[in-house]
């Protein structure tokens, strides 16, 4: 009791920092623990534990990457949530799980308690949800670098390649340096921040990508274990001839090499030499992080955590890899190390990865968070109570659980098939007590600690890899197999989907005064389907930093000096566009027209349920977005510079605004089962990289504090990332500063914008900046900010702002401003606003300004936005 207060009252002061180390696939093959039976050489690891307190005995919730950690994240079991096979980030919280729906993720409670939290690499099962972490460095994809050929196994073995999986499996020596590897450039960026100043406790995750299959790293890693040092593991041909059939079902894995292959090939020494290379590899960049740590100012408080999602077999029950409930396949490595825990501890209780959550809440000072369902190990480590209570449970599918004991292992299956396994006569689990009367007492016992609730498959969860879980997935829980149809989609970002929904099934319906603009929207579709892949990689001219995948375009109003040889530096005229700012030396023109057409196509797949449109929009994004080759790098250092001044502005991150087209097309994609996932999260990791650039570069800071439409379209970018990404507390913050910073200071009392009135398109601008104020009051209205409501005491407000121009748009009272052009176009797109925010707003008086009152329109996307929509 007096080391539990002192330490809660010193966090009060002083909270302690997190360092959240996630190893993929590494089971206990290390130092202090079974590794010193193979000659694994951890020094880090090992000193690691030195430092505080290791479980020998800790297991995973499930033997498998997505649901373990979905687990560790939510807290929760994977039969309290149903989450028993691989899932999207973003869907572990989803509106129809009921489980999940508003649970707060791990890092996010954190957060949440005032934490500054940072995040790289994998942590949750491809990295994190879209805002789980103030600061993201995302994933390298996959689990490369690779070679140009694979070394030994090709990855299907004799499974049926058409229908399951390919598995990473293969081992050798590759790339020639350490730098190459993607878990090396995670350790740098941890490093870096590891050297800064916070003014609040920091969490840093950093999950690191091998052991995990291929198993490659540099040959030096393969020199410290010669090939006749290698020690196999005890393996019997017989091992599974005393198993239920479902344990042969599950294990049933033909794209990963069995050990009998192994041995008759001379494979298995040298696929062990590779995961021991692997595991020393990952020691060495943890030890650099360790050593980065010590030496820093947050060395003397600093909590620290490693774990593995679950352990690996390396010939173990007949094969090579996770997917079981046996001991190799679930235990894993959990360390904790804080100021006030003991130092080189090892705990031979079982503990279980569910504990992660809690422990650290409570290590930290925290107060605990009533929805975990594991039990915090503070008081097991620091010996006060709880050794003999001590139980893990894991479950691999729905209804099939393992529970261990200090003792013994009990399995038991779906179909009622059980296993038991006495650890003190049996640590290899040869043989099965299941049905011997000697244990059935035991047996009993550990029964009734199997999960009472098995929840269905969740609908995003799935495991296709492997054929055992497709049929349990389709037989248990009919209600929740993926189908063609439609997924559950509460919202929009940027439209009102019960409108849009309405409008589609008058569509589809046959409904005669849509027709016409549903026609030629196939028509315009099916040309779109022809246009070409743009990317950043087609412009002419290269960035100022020498690399071609930075977006670069040239400010419009200016001009080559004609009085200068060389025309430099550039000269303004405002209103006037150089059509040399507009062609294909610059990304401009590529980005505006990919993003209409990334629109336009969604939009067609969404209403015609037309296949072809959608992936034809699913590669025009990847091609701008995210393959390697051709992607555009998530920022805007080299929009609208100018020749001779500047190689970047502020004033450039306007040319994003269409971002907004793009979230809606991800959106309708993805609400019709048209966007992939592999899209989806690649999608959400590069706008969480953008959002990042906007509010922490010096452009994207400048442009927000803007005094114009500039400020305006900045925080209705801002707002629309952060909704897309699942931020809404962070959205609100923005729209609460826009009440001040955009219509108290860009508007007069008596609604005029002075400064888009002294532009010589001020009806152009004072429309544009209107209409962004009013995008900003609809994701007001979303939220619960009364943007639309909001009057400073002297009268500015968005109605106000109508309330001028309407006269002008309406009434045909002259315009005393500069415009630039003929007016009449400008007019009509200004009544467009008003008619299009009395739909979107309610505004009747708005509504009733179209004279017509016809629901008829030539462009289909005039119809989403029709006061008779609803």
């Amino acid at each position: 009791m007096v080391l539990t207060t002192c330490g809660e009252t010193n966090y009060e002061a002083n909270p302690p920092n997190v360092l959240f180390l996630a190893v993929d696939d590494l089971n206990n093959l290390i130092g202090r623990l079974e590794g010193v039976n193979y000659g694994v050489k951890t020094p880090n690891l090992d000193r690691l534990a030195a430092k505080g307190v290791l479980f020998s005995n800790a297991h995973c919730q499930a033997p498998l990457c997505g649901p373990s950690r979905a687990s560790i994240m939510t807290g929760l079991r994977p039969s309290t949530t149903g989450i028993y096979g691989m899932i999207p980030d973003d869907k572990i919280r989803s509106g129809d799980n009921q489980a999940t729906k508003d649970i707060i993720l791990l890092p996010e409670y954190f957060r949440d308690h005032g934490y500054h939290t940072m995040g790289i690499g994998k942590l949750f099962h491809k990295h994190a949800p879209a805002g789980a972490f103030h600061e993201s460095g995302g994933r390298v994809k996959g689990f490369g670098p690779l070679p140009p050929e694979r070394f030994v196994w090709d990855g299907f073995g004799t499974s049926d390649r058409k229908k399951y999986g390919r598995t990473s499996t293969d081992w050798g020596a590759f790339p020639e340096v350490d730098s190459l590897m993607p878990d090396h450039q995670s350790v740098n960026w941890a490093i870096e921040r590891l050297n800064r100043t916070y003014e609040q406790p920091f969490f840093l995750g950093v999950g690191f990508l091998r052991v995990h299959v291929p198993l490659y790293v540099p040959q030096k890693w393969f020199d410290l274990y010669p090939l006749d040092s290698i020690k196999t593991m005890p393996y019997r041909a017989d091992d599974l001839k005393d198993v239920p059939p479902v344990a042969l079902q599950i294990n049933d894995l033909p794209m990963m090499p069995t050990t009998d292959w192994a041995i008759e090939n001379g494979e298995w020494p040298k696929i062990l030499q590779a995961y021991l290379a692997c595991v020393s590899f990952v020691d060495y960049e943890i030890g650099r992080l360790l050593d980065e740590l010590e030496a820093s100012q947050h060395a003397d408080n600093t909590v620290i955590v490693l774990w593995s999602d679950h352990g690996y077999r390396l010939g173990e029950k007949g094969t090579f890899a996770k997917h079981a409930l046996w001991e190799s396949a679930t235990k894993a490595p959990l360390l904790f190390i804080a100021p006030d825990l003991p130092k080189g501890l090892v705990i031979d209780q079982p503990a279980e990865m569910l504990s992660i959550y809690p422990t650290l809440t409570e290590l930290c000072g925290l107060p605990a968070y009533d929805r975990n369902e594991g039990r915090s190990l503070v008081s097991l480590m620091r010996g006060d109570e709880g050794k003999d209570e001590q139980l893990a449970i894991t479950t691999f599918g729905m209804n099939n659980h393992t529970v261990r004991s200090e003792r013994f292992r009990y399995i038991q299956y779906e179909d009622g098939g059980e296993e038991l396994y006495d650890h003190t006569e049996d640590p290899h689990e040869f043989t099965n007590q299941a049905d011997n009367p000697r244990y059935q007492k035991e047996k009993a016992s550990l029964k009734k600690q199997l999960p009472g609730e098995n929840a269905q498959w969740a609908p995003h969860s799935s495991y296709s890899f492997q054929p055992y879980f497709v049929e349990q997935k389709a037989r248990t829980s009919p209600a929740n197999t993926e189908t063609k149809g439609e997924r559950s989609v509460e919202r929009f970002t940027n439209r009102d989907l019960e409108t849009m929904t309405a409008l589609r099934a008058k569509i589809r319906s046959g409904y005669a005064p849509y027709q016409k603009a549903y026609q030629k929207m196939l028509l315009e579709a099916n040309t779109l389907l022809k246009r070409p892949l743009l990317s950043v990689m087609r412009k002419k001219i290269t960035p100022p930093s020498g690399n071609k995948h930075d977006y670069l375009s040239l400010a419009p109003y200016w001009w080559p000096d004609p009085e200068k040889a060389d025309g430099l530096p550039w000269i303004r005229k405002d209103g006037e566009v150089n059509p040399a700012t507009k062609d294909a030396n610059t990304d401009n023109k590529a980005k505006s027209q990919t993003f209409k057409v990334i629109e336009d196509l969604a939009l067609a797949a969404w209403i015609s349920g037309n296949k072809q449109y959608g992936q034809r929009a699913v590669e025009h994004i990847n091609t701008w977005f995210l393959d390697p080759a051709t992607k555009m790098n998530p920022n805007f250092n080299y929009a609208q510079g100018i020749p001779g001044r500047n190689d970047g502005r502020c004033f450039g991150i306007i040319e994003f605004i269409a971002i907004q087209d793009v979230i809606d097309a991800l959106e309708m994609l993805d609400h019709v089962g048209m966007l992939p996932e592999a899209t989806k999260t690649g999608m959400h990791e590069w706008l969480a990289a953008m959002l990042h650039w906007f509010q922490t570069s010096e452009l994207g800071i400048e442009e927000g504090l803007r005094h114009n439409n500039h400020a305006t379209w900045y925080d209705v970018q801002v707002v629309c990332m952060l909704r897309y990404l699942g931020r809404p507390d962070a959205a609100r913050k923005v729209l609460e500063t826009a009440k001040t910073k955009i219509i108290a200071a860009q508007l007069e009392p008596d609604g005029s914008q002075p400064h888009e009135l002294e532009r010589t398109k001020s009806i152009s601008y004072s429309t544009m900046n209107l209409n962004g104020m009013t995008q900003l009051a609809w994701h007001g209205r979303q939220l619960g900010v009364d943007l639309w409501g909001y009057k400073t005491d002297d009268g500015r407000s968005i109605p106000a702002a109508y309330a001028f121009l309407k006269p002008f748009a309406f009434d045909k009272k002259p315009w005393p401003y500069p415009q630039l052009g003929e007016q009449k176009h400008y007019w009509d797109k200004a009544r467009a606003l008003f008619y299009q925010t009395g739909a979107r707003l309610e505004v009747p008086e708005f509504c009733a300004l179209r004279q017509d009152g016809s629901t008829t329109a030539t462009d289909l996307s005039q119809l989403f936005f029709q006061c008779s929509a609803k």
